[in-house]
């Protein structure tokens, strides 16, 4: 991993164990979803969440439709 900036572009997805290393940073723009589908989030490093009342930073589930859609395409299920 290299210093890097999750946007709301896509959905970010969390599949197994994930960890910002010691001396990187992981930026989250404002408005991004982060989904977890299993797996732990780990900050050895630095996390800048740059969220605003406006525009939220969202971690949720996999399976949430509310927030960046259907991204386990299950539907309505």
């Amino acid at each position: 991993m290299e210093n890097t900036t999750w946007t709301d572009a896509e959905v970010q997805v969390i599949a197994g164990d994930f960890t910002i290393p010691d001396g990187l940073t992981l930026t989250i723009d404002p408005g991004t979803v982060v989904k977890f589908e299993f797996g732990q989030f780990f900050v050895d490093g630095t996390l800048n969440i740059a969220g605003t009342a406006a525009e939220s930073v969202v971690f949720t589930s996999y399976a949430d439709d509310a927030h960046g859609g259907d991204t386990n395409n299950d539907g309505n299920a």
